[in-house]
Protein backbone atom coordinates (compact mmCIF):
# COMPACT_ATOMS: atom_id res chain seq x y z
CA UNK A 1 0.00 0.00 0.00
CA UNK A 2 1.06 3.71 -0.61
CA UNK A 3 0.75 6.58 1.36
CA UNK A 4 -2.21 7.59 -0.41
CA UNK A 5 -3.91 4.50 -0.72
CA UNK A 6 -3.79 4.10 3.11
CA UNK A 7 -4.96 7.77 3.81
CA UNK A 8 -7.78 7.16 1.67
CA UNK A 9 -8.66 4.28 3.18
CA UNK A 10 -8.70 5.92 6.80
CA UNK A 11 -10.44 9.30 5.51
CA UNK A 12 -13.40 6.94 4.08
CA UNK A 13 -14.00 5.31 7.59
CA UNK A 14 -13.56 8.58 9.72
CA UNK A 15 -13.47 11.87 7.98
CA UNK A 16 -12.20 15.49 9.44
CA UNK A 17 -8.71 14.16 11.05
CA UNK A 18 -5.83 16.05 11.29
CA UNK A 19 -2.95 14.58 9.98
CA UNK A 20 -1.81 13.12 13.25
CA UNK A 21 -5.01 11.65 13.73
CA UNK A 22 -4.72 9.84 10.24
CA UNK A 23 -1.55 8.70 11.20
CA UNK A 24 -3.11 6.68 14.19
CA UNK A 25 -5.62 5.31 12.41
CA UNK A 26 -3.38 4.30 9.98
CA UNK A 27 -1.46 2.46 12.52
CA UNK A 28 -4.59 1.52 14.24
CA UNK A 29 -6.78 0.18 10.88
CA UNK A 30 -3.98 -1.09 8.81
CA UNK A 31 -0.46 -1.52 10.51
CA UNK A 32 0.77 1.54 8.39
CA UNK A 33 3.57 3.84 9.87
CA UNK A 34 3.60 7.37 8.18
CA UNK A 35 4.43 10.42 9.90
CA UNK A 36 1.98 13.30 9.92
CA UNK A 37 4.23 15.62 7.68
CA UNK A 38 4.03 12.54 5.03
CA UNK A 39 0.27 12.73 5.60
CA UNK A 40 0.39 16.34 4.81
CA UNK A 41 2.48 15.48 1.66
CA UNK A 42 0.43 12.79 0.66
CA UNK A 43 -2.87 15.09 0.70
CA UNK A 44 -1.68 18.21 -1.44
CA UNK A 45 -1.98 16.22 -4.58
CA UNK A 46 -5.40 14.65 -3.68
CA UNK A 47 -6.77 18.39 -2.86
CA UNK A 48 -5.43 19.61 -6.22
CA UNK A 49 -7.22 16.91 -7.90
CA UNK A 50 -10.21 17.52 -6.35
CA UNK A 51 -10.42 14.68 -4.28
CA UNK A 52 -10.03 15.58 -0.69
CA UNK A 53 -10.14 18.90 1.13
CA UNK A 54 -8.54 20.73 3.95
CA UNK A 55 -9.46 23.91 6.14
CA UNK A 56 -8.26 24.91 9.84
CA UNK A 57 -10.14 23.62 12.54
CA UNK A 58 -11.82 26.54 14.08
CA UNK A 59 -11.17 26.24 17.65
CA UNK A 60 -7.23 24.84 18.02
CA UNK A 61 -6.22 26.39 14.06
CA UNK A 62 -5.13 22.67 12.99
CA UNK A 63 -5.14 21.63 9.56
CA UNK A 64 -8.03 18.99 8.78
CA UNK A 65 -8.69 16.98 6.11
CA UNK A 66 -11.57 14.81 4.19
CA UNK A 67 -12.51 12.75 1.25
CA UNK A 68 -14.61 15.13 -1.33
CA UNK A 69 -18.34 13.22 -1.74
CA UNK A 70 -17.85 12.52 -5.57
CA UNK A 71 -14.84 9.99 -4.39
Amino acid sequence: MTNKDVIIEVLSTHSCLTAMEVRQFAKRMCGYDITPQAVAGAMRPLIAAGLASSDKHPSNGKTVYWLNKEH
